[in-house]
């Protein structure tokens, strides 16, 4: 996997999957699973990306250019690769954590 590749999977797994918890509402195994393997890819991507930025590499998408002489675009920094790092372990913690409590609450229509 290249970090381009690593950048990508980081920015679009959260939308895919809660978009994939909205669709797998029934059963909640499923919708569970769904929700913590997001947060696990989302990890494991800004994990990579951590190890490319520690090395001195670069990750950069860009999104569109407006203007001749300017982008839209993403680029990674050590900090930036750090905090996403972290921020998505927490993710898998919260993503855990929010599946045993809609389970040990025996909710009927869990919201989020």
């Amino acid at each position: 996997m290249n970090a381009e590749l690593a950048l990508l999977i980081a920015l679009v797994a959260p939308v895919a999957q809660a978009l994939l918890v909205v669709a797998l509402a029934r059963p909640p195994g499923l919708r569970d699973v769904a929700h913590v393997a997001g947060a696990l890819v989302t990890t494991l991507a800004a994990f990579y990306l951590v190890g490319v930025v520690a090395d001195g590499g670069t990750a950069r998408i860009v999104l569109a250019r407006p203007l001749p002489q300017v982008e839209l675009a993403f680029v990674v920094e050590p900090l930036g690769a750090l905090m996403a790092a972290t921020l998505s372990m927490l993710g898998v913690l919260h993503a855990a954590h929010s599946a045993g409590v809609v389970r040990a609450t025996h909710e009927k229509r869990p919201r989020g």
